[in-house]
């Protein structure tokens, strides 16, 4: 109580708050004057030394309305007005600033996230910095790092191809001096490689199998004749070497290939080669001017001062020694063009009223005319029929007759109308017939059929001999060696060969080669 006389406002406003709390309190729960938990009452008036005791020896439980309680409250409530402004209360109070000495257990850091600063000793490898708090770990000295595969470098932090731009180290170039060469690296170290036009590597060069003469299906395999064709050179059969004159004629069959010779002979080699020479099969012919062979037999023209005749062998081995199968005598003609088939062989006849003739392969007393006014001059035989240029007064055309016989005439499947054109060689493959205009140098095809309204389909220029085969037509130029495709080639044959000095005078094909004779020794090329 204060000093007698002397009141005091503020003791009185006190008094009368305590009475009022008294008053209003339920027994037992006193705030200031009892112990036990507050009753969530504010303090409500202001202690002169920041509560420096707790009232009633426990926590009000109620925030601090004007000053920081220094000491600890076990309250749950936090402080509402000058109160720690971070995480609530658990069991040891804040301070504002996060713990430097005890740490909240149940709640991470968050005060401090190092965000910015990467780990010194040890590198994030799969998480980056920031997403997650780093409770320990040293801190990073540079950015994380991504390895490089073993088949890279790292260049300026980069990782780049071990190539032959960085070849075992940054900055190393490759380079070559092999011909047609690309610089490489393998395994650290330099070198070349071979690709595009030149795709094979002989060591000091790249080049091409497929043309290259000196390097032609292998390194250092020189072409002898002739340059190379899809990795092959051509190859030489065998020399027909003979004193009978030159070469005038070539046929082949399944087995042999057969050369007639302006002095009379024949001769006869394998296929598969003779390097010792062709054998003779046949003598004593007088001049060879046409031959042709098939699995009937070997059969061939030959003329005298005053006739012609028609001959040959049926088997070709000539066992049974050559057959005569026509007679003409020249004052009244004489024969031209020649063909076989599986049963007979065909021949020309020039003269006056020409004919086509026709023999059983065995031998016949009589030829059998196939076709009459007309005057071959080139024949092919397939499927079936005979095809022949003609040259009926002087108006060359192209026709065809069954191998058994047809009117006069047989059936024209085209009739030439340019100046100057002249038919020569002909050959057929049952579904279309090929034929040469040397007058206008041209090679011509047709439908067996008969020619379109528009005339023949012009493959290319060219010239003297042909031969076709299921896919192409092969010939001549001056030489070369070229093809063209059945269906056409936009009059742009390909050449298979080039650098023949006299090829000729006949050219033929199985399924796999092509067969000339250069000069006398007879070539081969793989298709």
């Amino acid at each position: 109580m204060p000093a007698r006389g002397r009141w005091s406002l503020a003791w009185v406003a006190g008094a009368l708050v305590a009475t009022a709390g008294c008053l209003a309190s339920p027994p037992g729960s006193f705030d200031d004057a009892q112990p036990g938990p507050s009753i969530g009452m504010p303090d409500a008036r202001a202690d002169a030394l920041a509560d420096g005791t707790v009232s009633g020896g426990k926590g009000d439980g109620a925030p601090d309305a004007l000053a920081l309680d220094a000491n600890l409250e076990s309250g749950t409530a936090p402080e509402a007005a000058a109160g720690d402004s971070s995480p609530p209360e658990e069991g040891v109070g804040d301070t504002s600033v996060p713990e430097a000495g005890d740490m909240d257990t149940t709640v991470p850091d968050v005060g401090v996230v190092d965000a910015s600063v990467p780990d010194n000793t040890a590198l994030d490898t799969s998480v980056p910095d920031g997403s997650v708090v780093d409770t320990g770990s040293p801190v990073d000295t540079g950015p994380d790092v991504v390895p490089c595969t073993s088949m890279e470098l790292r260049c300026g932090g980069t990782c780049v191809p071990n190539d032959a731009t960085n070849c075992g180290t940054c900055g190393h170039v490759c380079t070559t001096t092999v011909p047609n060469a690309q610089p490489a690296c393998s395994g650290s170290a330099c070198g070349h490689t071979c690709s595009g036009a030149y795709p094979n590597d002989c060591s000091t060069a790249c080049v091409n199998f497929m043309t290259d003469s000196n390097n032609c299906g292998a390194c250092g395999n020189v072409c002898a004749v002739g340059t190379c064709w899809n990795g092959h050179c051509p190859t030489a059969v065998g020399p027909f070497v003979s004193d009978a004159g030159t070469v005038t004629g070539l046929a082949i069959d399944s087995t042999n290939a057969y050369g007639g010779f302006s002095g009379g002979v024949v001769l006869k080699c394998p296929l598969s080669g003779c390097s010792g020479g062709a054998s003779i099969l046949a003598s004593g012919q007088t001049q060879v001017f046409a031959i042709s062979a098939s699995s009937a037999g070997v059969f061939w023209l030959t003329v005298t001062a005053n006739d012609t005749f028609a001959v040959g062998c049926s088997p070709a081995t000539c066992s049974g020694g050559v057959l005569t199968y026509g007679t003409q005598a020249i004052a009244n003609g004489q024969f031209q063009g020649l063909a076989s088939d599986t049963n007979n062989v065909y021949f020309g006849l020039l003269a006056a009223t020409g004919a086509l003739d026709s023999c059983p392969a065995g031998g016949c007393g009589i030829p059998q005319t196939v076709s009459n006014s007309v005057l071959p001059y080139s024949i092919a035989a397939a499927s079936g029929y005979v095809y022949w240029t003609d040259e009926t007064n002087l108006n060359y055309s192209v026709r065809k007759c069954s191998t058994g016989g047809c009117a006069a005439g047989g059936q024209t499947l085209f009739t030439a109308t340019a100046v100057g054109a002249s038919y020569s060689d002909i050959v057929a493959d049952g579904a279309n017939v090929y034929w040469v205009d040397t007058g206008l140098n041209n090679v011509l095809e047709c439908p067996a059929t008969g020619c379109p309204a528009s005339g023949p389909l012009t493959l290319a220029t060219g010239g003297n001999p042909i031969a076709v085969d299921s896919a192409n037509v092969y010939w001549f130029t001056s030489s070369a060696l070229v093809r063209c495709a059945i269906s056409g080639c936009n009059q742009t044959p390909t050449t298979m060969i080039s650098g023949l000095s006299s090829p000729g005078p006949a050219i033929a094909v199985d399924a796999t080669n092509v067969y000339w004779f250069e000069g006398t020794t007879l070539m081969r090329l793989a298709k």
